[in-house]
Protein backbone atom coordinates (compact mmCIF):
# COMPACT_ATOMS: atom_id res chain seq x y z
CA UNK A 1 0.00 0.00 0.00
CA UNK A 2 1.55 3.46 -1.30
CA UNK A 3 1.13 6.15 1.83
CA UNK A 4 -0.14 9.66 1.06
CA UNK A 5 1.41 12.86 2.32
CA UNK A 6 -0.84 15.19 3.94
CA UNK A 7 0.23 18.32 4.23
CA UNK A 8 0.15 19.72 8.30
CA UNK A 9 -1.07 23.72 7.09
CA UNK A 10 -3.34 24.83 4.64
CA UNK A 11 -3.02 28.47 3.13
CA UNK A 12 -4.53 30.75 0.95
CA UNK A 13 -1.85 33.22 0.63
CA UNK A 14 -3.07 36.24 -1.13
CA UNK A 15 -0.60 38.76 -3.14
CA UNK A 16 -0.81 42.78 -2.58
CA UNK A 17 -2.01 43.45 -6.02
CA UNK A 18 -5.37 41.37 -4.08
CA UNK A 19 -5.25 43.18 -0.57
CA UNK A 20 -5.98 46.55 -2.76
CA UNK A 21 -9.19 44.93 -3.80
CA UNK A 22 -9.96 43.91 -0.23
CA UNK A 23 -9.25 47.24 1.60
CA UNK A 24 -12.25 47.79 4.53
CA UNK A 25 -14.59 45.17 2.96
CA UNK A 26 -13.85 42.38 6.14
CA UNK A 27 -15.75 39.54 3.58
CA UNK A 28 -13.15 37.37 3.83
CA UNK A 29 -9.87 36.87 5.95
CA UNK A 30 -6.25 36.91 4.05
CA UNK A 31 -3.53 34.75 4.38
CA UNK A 32 0.17 36.66 3.46
CA UNK A 33 3.60 35.78 3.06
CA UNK A 34 7.05 38.01 2.86
CA UNK A 35 9.82 38.47 4.47
CA UNK A 36 10.14 40.02 7.84
CA UNK A 37 11.40 43.79 7.42
CA UNK A 38 10.62 45.19 10.50
CA UNK A 39 9.40 44.37 14.22
CA UNK A 40 8.01 47.29 16.20
CA UNK A 41 7.69 48.29 19.92
CA UNK A 42 5.24 46.80 22.06
CA UNK A 43 2.93 50.06 22.80
CA UNK A 44 -0.11 50.98 24.01
CA UNK A 45 -2.67 52.47 21.47
CA UNK A 46 -5.59 55.01 21.97
CA UNK A 47 -9.24 53.13 21.54
CA UNK A 48 -10.67 55.67 19.15
CA UNK A 49 -13.77 57.33 21.14
CA UNK A 50 -12.95 55.51 24.34
CA UNK A 51 -10.95 56.20 27.32
CA UNK A 52 -8.62 52.98 27.29
CA UNK A 53 -5.99 51.66 25.91
CA UNK A 54 -4.94 48.03 24.22
CA UNK A 55 -1.41 46.26 23.45
CA UNK A 56 -0.28 46.92 19.65
CA UNK A 57 2.85 45.90 17.94
CA UNK A 58 3.37 46.53 14.20
CA UNK A 59 5.47 44.36 12.17
CA UNK A 60 6.31 45.24 8.44
CA UNK A 61 7.05 42.41 5.68
CA UNK A 62 8.15 42.45 2.26
CA UNK A 63 5.74 40.60 0.00
CA UNK A 64 7.80 41.42 -3.39
CA UNK A 65 10.36 43.03 -4.63
CA UNK A 66 8.80 46.45 -4.85
CA UNK A 67 5.59 46.04 -2.06
CA UNK A 68 5.73 46.06 1.75
CA UNK A 69 2.87 46.17 4.31
CA UNK A 70 2.29 46.69 7.47
CA UNK A 71 0.89 43.90 9.64
CA UNK A 72 -0.65 45.53 13.65
CA UNK A 73 -1.11 42.92 16.00
CA UNK A 74 -3.65 43.91 18.89
CA UNK A 75 -4.40 42.99 22.74
CA UNK A 76 -3.17 39.25 23.65
CA UNK A 77 -1.92 38.81 19.98
CA UNK A 78 0.56 41.33 20.21
CA UNK A 79 2.09 40.49 23.22
CA UNK A 80 2.11 36.74 22.06
CA UNK A 81 3.97 37.92 18.80
CA UNK A 82 6.25 40.66 20.48
CA UNK A 83 7.24 37.29 23.01
CA UNK A 84 8.17 35.13 19.78
CA UNK A 85 10.32 37.74 18.20
CA UNK A 86 11.96 38.66 21.51
CA UNK A 87 15.03 36.55 20.38
CA UNK A 88 15.21 37.68 16.92
CA UNK A 89 18.40 39.71 15.72
CA UNK A 90 19.02 42.11 12.86
CA UNK A 91 21.05 39.88 11.07
CA UNK A 92 18.21 37.78 10.82
CA UNK A 93 16.45 36.98 7.75
CA UNK A 94 12.74 35.37 8.33
CA UNK A 95 10.14 34.67 5.76
CA UNK A 96 6.83 34.22 7.72
CA UNK A 97 3.21 33.72 6.87
CA UNK A 98 0.68 35.42 9.08
CA UNK A 99 -2.77 34.08 8.33
CA UNK A 100 -6.99 34.97 9.10
CA UNK A 101 -6.36 39.07 8.55
CA UNK A 102 -8.61 41.70 8.18
CA UNK A 103 -7.55 44.09 5.35
CA UNK A 104 -7.47 48.41 6.38
CA UNK A 105 -6.29 51.63 4.63
CA UNK A 106 -3.73 53.72 6.51
CA UNK A 107 -2.47 56.49 4.51
CA UNK A 108 -4.05 55.47 1.37
CA UNK A 109 -2.20 51.86 2.16
CA UNK A 110 -3.42 48.31 2.33
CA UNK A 111 -2.76 47.25 5.85
CA UNK A 112 -3.02 43.93 7.67
CA UNK A 113 -4.94 44.23 10.94
CA UNK A 114 -4.49 40.66 13.44
CA UNK A 115 -8.06 38.98 14.12
CA UNK A 116 -8.56 35.97 17.03
CA UNK A 117 -7.70 33.51 14.88
CA UNK A 118 -4.55 35.29 13.23
CA UNK A 119 -1.60 32.56 13.26
CA UNK A 120 2.25 33.21 12.39
CA UNK A 121 4.22 30.61 11.00
CA UNK A 122 7.77 30.96 10.38
CA UNK A 123 9.02 26.90 9.16
CA UNK A 124 11.79 26.91 6.25
CA UNK A 125 9.79 23.46 5.78
CA UNK A 126 6.83 24.70 4.87
CA UNK A 127 6.63 25.11 0.92
CA UNK A 128 5.14 28.17 0.61
CA UNK A 129 7.92 29.53 2.85
CA UNK A 130 10.52 27.54 1.01
CA UNK A 131 10.01 28.61 -2.45
CA UNK A 132 9.84 32.30 -1.36
CA UNK A 133 13.16 32.01 -0.29
CA UNK A 134 14.55 30.35 -3.09
CA UNK A 135 12.79 33.40 -5.15
CA UNK A 136 12.96 37.33 -5.14
CA UNK A 137 16.21 38.12 -3.37
CA UNK A 138 15.06 40.85 -0.88
CA UNK A 139 16.02 42.56 2.12
CA UNK A 140 18.03 40.08 4.27
CA UNK A 141 18.03 42.34 7.39
CA UNK A 142 15.70 43.13 10.14
CA UNK A 143 14.88 46.79 11.66
CA UNK A 144 14.53 46.19 15.31
CA UNK A 145 12.63 48.37 17.50
CA UNK A 146 12.27 48.10 21.41
CA UNK A 147 11.05 49.14 24.60
CA UNK A 148 13.41 50.81 26.90
CA UNK A 149 13.22 47.83 29.03
CA UNK A 150 14.62 45.61 26.34
CA UNK A 151 18.66 45.15 25.78
CA UNK A 152 20.11 47.41 23.21
CA UNK A 153 22.23 44.94 21.63
CA UNK A 154 20.96 45.69 18.10
CA UNK A 155 23.77 47.49 15.93
CA UNK A 156 22.83 50.23 18.04
CA UNK A 157 26.50 52.21 18.88
CA UNK A 158 26.67 53.97 22.35
CA UNK A 159 27.83 57.20 21.46
CA UNK A 160 28.50 60.76 23.99
CA UNK A 161 26.19 63.77 23.03
CA UNK A 162 28.91 65.12 21.37
CA UNK A 163 29.63 62.38 19.28
CA UNK A 164 25.76 61.91 18.37
CA UNK A 165 25.83 65.73 17.74
CA UNK A 166 28.76 65.55 14.86
CA UNK A 167 26.49 62.65 12.87
CA UNK A 168 24.39 64.96 11.48
CA UNK A 169 26.49 65.32 8.71
CA UNK A 170 27.05 61.58 8.46
CA UNK A 171 23.77 60.07 7.84
CA UNK A 172 20.11 60.12 7.39
CA UNK A 173 19.00 57.63 9.78
CA UNK A 174 20.51 56.20 12.86
CA UNK A 175 20.03 54.20 15.81
CA UNK A 176 22.22 54.95 18.63
CA UNK A 177 22.58 54.58 22.39
CA UNK A 178 23.08 57.39 24.72
CA UNK A 179 23.64 57.00 28.26
CA UNK A 180 23.18 60.81 30.17
CA UNK A 181 21.94 62.14 33.55
CA UNK A 182 18.73 64.22 33.66
CA UNK A 183 20.17 67.28 35.02
CA UNK A 184 17.05 69.41 34.90
CA UNK A 185 13.43 69.85 33.37
CA UNK A 186 13.07 73.04 31.62
CA UNK A 187 9.45 74.34 32.85
CA UNK A 188 9.27 77.53 31.25
CA UNK A 189 7.01 75.86 29.02
CA UNK A 190 3.97 73.07 29.12
CA UNK A 191 5.45 69.62 30.13
CA UNK A 192 2.11 68.04 28.12
CA UNK A 193 -0.19 68.61 25.10
CA UNK A 194 -3.29 67.66 23.67
CA UNK A 195 -4.15 65.14 21.02
CA UNK A 196 -7.33 63.02 19.74
CA UNK A 197 -7.09 59.15 20.41
CA UNK A 198 -5.95 58.34 17.03
CA UNK A 199 -3.29 60.31 16.43
CA UNK A 200 0.03 62.10 18.37
CA UNK A 201 -0.01 65.74 16.42
CA UNK A 202 -1.05 68.80 18.95
CA UNK A 203 -4.80 69.89 18.34
CA UNK A 204 -5.07 73.16 17.23
CA UNK A 205 -7.61 74.86 19.24
CA UNK A 206 -10.16 77.45 17.73
CA UNK A 207 -12.22 79.46 20.16
CA UNK A 208 -13.62 77.22 22.90
CA UNK A 209 -12.69 74.01 20.98
CA UNK A 210 -9.74 71.75 19.45
CA UNK A 211 -9.49 70.80 15.81
CA UNK A 212 -7.57 67.93 14.31
CA UNK A 213 -5.51 68.33 11.49
CA UNK A 214 -5.57 64.45 10.66
CA UNK A 215 -8.84 63.48 11.67
CA UNK A 216 -10.62 66.49 9.99
CA UNK A 217 -13.24 66.82 12.76
CA UNK A 218 -13.40 68.66 16.11
CA UNK A 219 -12.70 66.87 19.51
CA UNK A 220 -14.58 66.91 22.20
CA UNK A 221 -12.45 65.64 24.89
CA UNK A 222 -8.82 66.02 24.29
CA UNK A 223 -6.52 63.29 25.30
CA UNK A 224 -3.29 64.28 27.07
CA UNK A 225 0.07 63.36 26.65
CA UNK A 226 3.48 63.61 27.93
CA UNK A 227 6.15 66.05 26.37
CA UNK A 228 8.70 66.75 28.85
CA UNK A 229 11.56 68.65 27.60
CA UNK A 230 14.94 67.77 30.11
CA UNK A 231 18.50 69.03 30.18
CA UNK A 232 20.60 66.16 30.09
CA UNK A 233 24.29 65.27 30.41
CA UNK A 234 26.95 62.64 29.44
CA UNK A 235 30.07 61.92 31.66
CA UNK A 236 32.12 63.61 29.79
CA UNK A 237 30.49 66.97 30.30
CA UNK A 238 28.87 66.82 27.23
CA UNK A 239 25.19 68.48 27.09
CA UNK A 240 22.17 69.12 25.06
CA UNK A 241 17.72 68.92 25.42
CA UNK A 242 15.91 65.57 25.14
CA UNK A 243 12.56 65.61 24.41
CA UNK A 244 10.62 62.60 26.59
CA UNK A 245 7.52 61.99 24.87
CA UNK A 246 4.20 59.96 26.59
CA UNK A 247 5.38 56.32 26.33
CA UNK A 248 8.77 56.78 27.61
CA UNK A 249 7.48 58.92 31.09
CA UNK A 250 5.02 56.14 31.31
CA UNK A 251 7.84 53.84 31.38
CA UNK A 252 9.86 55.73 33.93
CA UNK A 253 7.40 57.29 36.16
CA UNK A 254 4.54 54.27 36.05
CA UNK A 255 1.63 54.35 33.65
CA UNK A 256 -1.38 54.52 36.65
CA UNK A 257 1.01 57.72 37.96
CA UNK A 258 1.21 59.18 34.21
CA UNK A 259 -2.32 58.75 33.71
CA UNK A 260 -3.30 60.47 37.18
CA UNK A 261 -1.22 63.20 36.54
CA UNK A 262 -2.50 63.85 32.93
CA UNK A 263 -6.03 63.76 34.38
CA UNK A 264 -5.47 66.07 36.92
CA UNK A 265 -3.24 68.37 34.76
CA UNK A 266 -6.33 70.51 34.13
CA UNK A 267 -6.87 72.07 37.75
CA UNK A 268 -3.12 72.85 38.20
CA UNK A 269 -1.16 75.76 36.14
CA UNK A 270 0.50 73.94 33.51
CA UNK A 271 3.67 75.42 34.06
CA UNK A 272 4.44 73.61 37.66
CA UNK A 273 5.82 70.21 36.98
CA UNK A 274 4.37 67.14 39.35
CA UNK A 275 6.81 66.26 41.52
CA UNK A 276 6.75 62.77 40.32
CA UNK A 277 8.75 64.27 37.12
CA UNK A 278 10.36 66.33 39.25
CA UNK A 279 12.11 63.12 40.69
CA UNK A 280 13.50 62.25 37.94
CA UNK A 281 16.39 65.20 38.04
CA UNK A 282 19.50 63.16 38.67
CA UNK A 283 18.93 60.26 37.76
CA UNK A 284 20.71 58.42 35.23
CA UNK A 285 19.29 56.49 32.04
CA UNK A 286 20.16 54.68 29.02
CA UNK A 287 18.16 55.97 25.96
CA UNK A 288 18.03 54.83 22.62
CA UNK A 289 17.89 57.29 20.09
CA UNK A 290 16.68 57.15 16.31
CA UNK A 291 18.12 60.36 14.73
CA UNK A 292 16.46 61.53 10.93
CA UNK A 293 19.24 64.10 10.14
CA UNK A 294 18.03 66.41 6.97
CA UNK A 295 21.39 66.91 4.86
Amino acid sequence: MSSVQIRNHKFEIVQFEELTKRQDRFIQSSDVLGRLVRIGELVYQEVKGKQKTVKKLVLRIQMNRNKQVNATFWGQKAIETSSEFSNCKSSDSMVIIITSNNVKTYRGEPTISSTSATKIYTSPDIEEISSFMKGEQLSKEVQLIRGENENFNMKAETMTIEEVKRQRSKATELYVVCKVKIMSINSSGSWHYNTCYSHYVKLEKSGTQYYCERCKEFVTTPYRRFKVHVRVEDTIRGSTTFVLFDSIVKNIIGKDNGERILNEASSTNEKIVPIELCEIVGRSFTFKLKLLITI
